[in-house]
């Protein structure tokens, strides 16, 4: 009777999540120019793995509310999942200059060098990041 109850429970998030998700896309399109529907599509796309909805998702967010730092970061990581270095630091870049208290896109610039071998452009993003 536990394991039932267990396995009743594990369900719940998930089929929550699927309704939630479908209320966003309902919304999203009924209309398109609510930047939250996109934003929020895109973090769920990115926790599960989706990267090119993901992207896409944020793409529109960012055209909406193009001052958005954590949307310019979020696409910034998406792109280096996605081998995209050239896409991922322009984006981090971004969002480093539209808010120079948010430490996250600096580091992200500095590693992404750092993993592509770049290291005379890693040593100058660690100088910022530091």
């Amino acid at each position: 009777m536990v394991a039932a109850r267990s396995s009743t429970h594990a369900a719940r998030p998930v089929r929550k999540v699927e309704e939630g998700v479908a209320e966003l896309e309902r919304v999203q399109k009924a209309d398109p120019s609510i930047p939250h529907t996109w934003f929020n599509l895109g973090v769920t796309h990115k926790k599960n793995g989706d990267y090119p909805r993901a992207i896409a998702q944020f793409r529109r967010m960012a055209e909406l509310v193009p001052n958005e730092p954590i949307t310019h970061f979020n696409l910034g990581v998406l792109y280096r999942y996605t081998g995209k270095t050239d896409d991922a630091l322009k984006e981090f870049e971004i969002a480093a200059k539209l808010d120079p208290n948010f430490a996250a896109p600096l580091f992200q610039i500095f590693d992404t060098y750092r993993e592509a071998e770049r290291m005379q452009e890693a040593g100058a993003a660690l100088k910022r990041f530091q």
